[in-house]
């Protein structure tokens, strides 16, 4: 490995071999394999495939996707480090969201303020593009992008973004009004909160992913909202990894395993609103790894 790569991971140097053809590759191994997993199964392209069917010994190629993806969401002591340096980083770019929210404020600028304060605390490329925008109709799609407009007073202002430390990610969301909002929308706005304090409750070791969702949907509901999204989703070395907080998926969530509640609110006509924080589950509730104002309106 260079010393590009190496400053890049937070792994010990490995050999990285590289051949033309998934034969040639086999043949580099020190003994020639029965069994080949591939990770990634369906995605695989059919001459690489077939290359290794043809390989030393014509090996069982099998897929591992399903194995890795179990192992992947309980995070080693080493990578729950990571996740806490990729946390403190996404934070400092939601700090200069909540203090750049002002009436007349563009949006391009502060989206570049809000990407700049991750680049200095240490980010690596972020997570995913950097979702920011204001107005009803903006923030209603759920992902609003920086517009070449200004921030009206009242109005709400959607933010999601997500840092990176040595290749893993961070994620946070807030919502914010540029001075008091109409009943309305701080209705809505309470709402989300709500629903986001209480899919935090629910979340700890022994609770499925399906009643963490649960928790945030039924909240909501009682309010009179409907949540049309899923609620969190794990995070690692990808922003949204198993298990996913949907619904549908009934995993138990166990002492290790990194995730984002994140419900959200989106009414067309009036706006949308979504805070989100990433947690570590714990032996006996959750630690956020992310940290900022959750009401950031008036």
């Amino acid at each position: 490995m260079g010393r590009r790569p190496r400053a890049a991971s937070w792994l010990e140097p490995a050999a990285v071999r590289r051949a033309t053809t998934a034969r040639d590759a086999l043949l580099e191994l020190p003994a020639a394999p029965r069994r080949v997993g591939v990770a990634g199964w369906s995605i695989l392209p059919a001459p690489l495939h077939l290359g290794l069917a043809r390989g030393v010994d014509a090996p069982d190629v099998v897929d591992v996707t399903g194995d890795l993806v179990a192992l992947r969401q309980v995070k080693s002591p080493a990578e729950v480090a990571l996740l806490r340096e990729a946390g403190r980083i996404t934070s400092a770019g939601a700090a200069a969201f909540a203090e750049g929210v002002v009436a007349g404020a563009d949006e391009r600028e502060l989206a570049l303020a809000v990407e700049t304060a991750m680049r200095r605390a240490g980010s690596g490329p972020l997570a995913f593009p950097l979702v920011l925008g204001g107005g009803a109709d903006a923030t209603a799609t759920a992902v609003p992008f920086p517009a070449e407009r200004r921030l009206a007073a009242g109005e709400p202002v959607l933010l999601d973004c997500g840092g990176t430390r040595l290749g893993y990610c961070g994620d946070m969301a807030r919502t914010a009004t540029p001075g008091p909002p109409p009943d309305a929308l701080r209705a809505l706005l309470d709402a989300t909160l709500a629903a986001y304090e209480a899919g935090v409750a629910a979340l700890r070791p022994g609770a499925r992913a399906d009643e963490v969702h649960a928790a945030c949907v039924e909240t909501a509901r009682a309010r009179g909202y409907e949540m049309p999204f899923l609620v969190g989703h794990g995070i690692g070395c990808e922003n949204q990894e198993p298990p996913r907080l949907d619904g549908l998926d009934t995993t138990t969530l166990v002492e290790g395993m990194v995730v984002t509640v994140e419900p959200g609110i989106y009414v067309p006509g009036l706006g949308g609103a979504r805070i989100e924080d990433t947690f570590l589950v714990t032996r006996d509730g959750c630690e956020a790894l992310t940290h900022g104002p959750l009401a950031l309106w008036s």
